[in-house]
């Protein structure tokens, strides 16, 4: 497939941080069975949680492809963290579907 320059991008980042920051320590998250919240911090920082959701909910509104580009890359790196993105937006829709979507901008509590 071909991406566009924003697409790569963001694919790019991804990929950095999957083989610089996950691949390293993937054994030992395994093996505490748990994903340091700074690490998530830093994958919301860098834009590769919830960047499908719009912008007005705190995401970048990016298609379902390139969604499913960056958790490739992440899972790379740890199959366990590369599923984080997809947490937020299951939470979201969830949020939405239960009637929550009047208590704030984006259809979700915040």
């Amino acid at each position: 497939m071909i991406f566009a320059e924003d697409q790569r991008a963001l694919k790019d980042a991804a990929r950095k941080f999957s083989r610089e920051q996950l691949a390293p320590k993937y054994q030992q998250r395994e093996r505490e069975a748990r994903i340091d919240r700074d690490l998530v911090r830093e994958m919301g920082s860098l834009g590769l949680i919830g960047m499908d959701l719009p912008e007005r909910c705190g995401g970048i509104g990016v298609d379902a492809v390139t969604t499913g580009a960056i958790i490739e890359e992440l899972s790379y790196g740890d199959f366990n963290v590369g599923a984080v993105p997809s947490f937020n937006r299951s939470a979201a829709l969830s949020s939405r579907r239960m009637g929550r979507s009047k208590s704030g901008p984006c259809g979700c509590r915040g």
